[in-house]
């Protein structure tokens, strides 16, 4: 028998108001400490956006950059380009086979890589752009065994117990059994680089036929010939003079398979004695023909054909002088194609710029052009100092695809206005624009100055401001306020000390951003400074060597009158009834006058 034990009834229990206040109370701080947690991690997950986060590169960031470049460098390929400044402590170089050991030493050099993408360096005389860049470049290009071009303009300070810049490089270059080519009008030790090199036979046609080669060379001739970039006035006459060169070029190959210049400055100076006319009445092969088309069409204007042809003789003859006679005519003894362990130095006296500069400047655009559309094994260099001293044409362009082949460009100038000068505006800055790599010295101009600091961008600064209220009830307060700061200002670029640059270049970087802006002062290692010495004592040793074997002579008498009398016999006077009334003197005088002025 189950019992069963009665419990007494339970009474509800009934909450006090004391208790559910507590409950309350409890409930509600517990949800707002849930949000303030909420919040707060939201806050410190998200960084304050500052004003400005422009900055300089880490050590860190620099060590890795360094690493990629000597990476680049041991892989050895044609259009990954690293080079260094400071030569590293401990290179060997097999003597036998040619293979180098580049130790990576952080502390002696600084990497440059990628310069398949090319390089701009800007910097002040005396910043140090040569000394502490450009001739490091070149050296680095040397140990390594890479060839190059370089563009010295300061020819001048050459003389019997000194050395302008390529000579030291050149000197050095011999060291390392390289083959040195000098295209050096006026200099002694010059080798000869006929122009017409540049004009041949293509495509199973005769040379004669090349207007695309004779294109190139009246181009540059005419850019550089010139008054400015900038002031062309009226449009007409410089292109009709340039087609008209681009002509007499072709004419003086189809009359003498070895033309030379001096032929087609004969054959312009007798087309302006026989005018139209007289180029009509020859017998021409069409391709021939037809790149006279433009003058031909002024036969019936005898006025704008004797303007069109006294400008472009005008501008001929201002480069017809014993200095490029002797440079560029004759047998070549320098080769297009520029590979292997060369140099090739195009050597400028800036007091012949007038009459040499026009060639010099055709001359690198041959070896620009004839290199860099071609399949190569190596990259090749051309490096430009002063690079506004002569004006190339397509310089973008050739920016643009030459990259994949390993031909790069480093261009050197003092400022924006040195190359305004010569390339225009829109020019100028495309030069720029178009180098991945920029380096940038001490300034003398605000205009590049206000540019890099503005590139450079800004950052982020905190001034801490106090402030005190008075009265009755008196505070103290202090607060940190943000303002911007420029990262480089003005003041530092055009006072930078020599040797000491800004690089941007693609290699120094992070995951977010690359081209971070670094400060580097270059410093020639001992080990750097001893090998230069001792290629200048070789490039004096060598220079005799040059000279002797120079083909740069000056042409006698009897040759010059030798190419006259054959433009007077291949040009005869066209028969009378083909001849066009000769313009008044007033009127032929001030066609002229515009034609001139246009230029």
């Amino acid at each position: 028998m189950q019992h069963h034990t009665q419990q007494p009834a339970q009474q509800p229990q009934i909450s006090s108001p004391q208790m559910d206040f507590q409950v309350y109370v409890m409930g509600g701080l517990f949800l707002a400490i849930l949000i303030l947690v909420v919040i707060s991690k939201g806050e410190l997950g998200r960084k304050k956006q500052k004003l400005g986060d422009a900055r300089k590169a880490t050590p860190r960031e620099i060590k890795k950059a360094k690493d990629y470049g000597f990476d680049m460098m041991e892989e050895r390929k044609r259009n990954k380009v690293a080079l260094w400044v400071g030569e590293p402590k401990g290179v060997v170089i097999n003597r036998e086979t040619r293979e180098i050991f580049v130790p990576r030493d952080y502390v002696n050099s600084w990497i440059l890589s990628h310069l398949e993408e090319h390089l701009v360096a800007l910097g002040s005389t005396g910043s140090g752009k040569s000394y502490s860049l450009l001739n490091p470049l070149q050296r680095s290009m040397i140990k390594l065994g890479y060839p190059l071009a370089v563009f010295d303009a300061k020819g001048h300070e050459e003389s019997e117990t000194s050395t302008c810049p390529s000579s030291e490089i050149a000197g050095y270059a011999r060291l390392h059994g390289y083959k040195v080519k000098i295209i050096a009008p006026g200099y002694d030790d010059s080798d000869v680089f006929n122009i017409y090199h540049m004009i041949r036979s293509r495509f199973g046609r005769e040379a004669y036929e090349d207007k695309d080669g004779a294109g190139v060379v009246s181009e540059v001739l005419s850019e550089n010939l010139a008054k400015t970039a900038a002031d062309n006035g009226d449009e007409f006459f410089p292109l009709a003079a340039k087609q008209l060169l681009q002509s007499v070029f072709l004419l003086a190959l189809y009359l003498d398979p070895n033309a030379n210049f001096v032929l087609a400055f004969y054959l312009l100076e007798r087309i302006v004695e026989i005018g139209a006319a007289g180029i009509r009445s020859l017998d021409l092969p069409p391709y021939l023909r037809s790149s006279f088309s433009q003058y031909l069409a002024s036969e019936k204007s005898a006025e704008t054909g004797a303007s069109i042809a006294g400008t472009t003789l005008l501008q001929f003859n201002r480069m017809f002088t014993p200095a490029n006679v002797a440079t560029f005519c004759g047998q070549s003894t320098v080769e297009l194609e520029i590979k292997g362990k060369t140099l090739v130095i195009f050597r400028l006296n800036p007091e012949l710029k007038a009459s040499v500069g026009p060639m010099i400047a055709t001359t690198i655009q041959c070896f620009m052009l004839a290199n860099a559309y071609r399949a190569r094994e190596q990259p090749l260099g051309f490096i430009l100092d002063e690079c506004q001293m002569v004006k190339l044409c397509g310089v973008q362009e050739m920016q643009t695809v030459t990259r994949s082949n390993g031909v790069f460009f480093v261009f050197a100038s003092q400022g924006f206005s040195f190359l305004k000068r010569t390339y225009g505006e829109k020019g100028a800055m495309g030069l720029i624009e178009g180098c991945k790599t920029q380096v940038i010295g001490q300034l003398n101009a605000n205009e590049p100055a206000e540019y890099y600091s503005k590139q450079f961008g800004q950052k982020e600064i905190k001034s801490r401001s106090k402030s005190k209220s008075s009265g009755k009830h008196s505070s103290n307060s202090e607060s940190d306020q943000p303002h911007l700061k420029d990262l480089v200002p003005l003041q530092e670029l055009l006072g930078l000390p020599q040797g000491q640059f800004y690089y941007l270049n693609r290699a120094i970087r992070n995951e977010r951003m690359a081209r971070i802006p670094v400060l580097y002062e270059t410093v020639i290692p001992k080990w750097e400074e001893k090998e230069i010495k001792q290629g200048i004592t070789e490039w004096f040793r060598y220079r005799k060597v040059a000279r002797a074997n120079s083909k740069a002579l000056a042409k006698s008498d009897d040759e010059l009158i030798r190419y006259q009398t054959l433009a007077r016999e291949a040009l005869p006077e066209p028969e009378p009834d083909q001849q066009q009334p000769l313009p008044s003197q007033e009127d032929g005088n001030q066609t002229l006058a515009i034609g001139i002025a246009s230029l």
